[in-house]
């Protein structure tokens, strides 16, 4: 059976067979080694937004090797080619250079 990770539900089928998982520093965060990038969380709160539960601590980033570049831009997000799902139910793309730090800020001077 062929199944759409992220239009079936857990509660109702079992999606761990598809993935090599790993966990990482809390041991109970299970992440996808297929995944370019994962992140490992902790809840420390809950709170509904749009019947979502949100509110997180990031306890480490793991990144592929071949997404790694130079400390100026650490990874290569045009090379991940990222998708963002929202909460509008919308997906998005990110990448896209659109301007470079304090050049662009300097660009708007405002008087503080």
């Amino acid at each position: 059976m062929l199944t759409t990770v992220g239009t079936v539900s857990g509660h109702s089928t079992d999606k761990s067979k598809l993935f090599d998982v790993f966990y990482g520093e809390t041991g109970s965060a299970p992440m996808i080694n297929e995944c370019p990038v994962n992140i490992e969380c902790i809840v420390i709160h809950e709170v509904n937004i749009k019947h979502r539960q949100i509110f997180f601590e990031v306890i480490q980033t793991y990144v592929n090797d071949e997404y790694i570049m130079e400390k100026k831009r650490p990874v290569d997000l045009i090379k991940l080619d990222l998708i963002i799902y929202s909460l509008d139910n919308n997906y998005y793309s990110i990448g896209k250079i659109i301007g470079e730090d304090y050049k662009e800020a300097s660009k708007h001077k405002i008087n503080v």
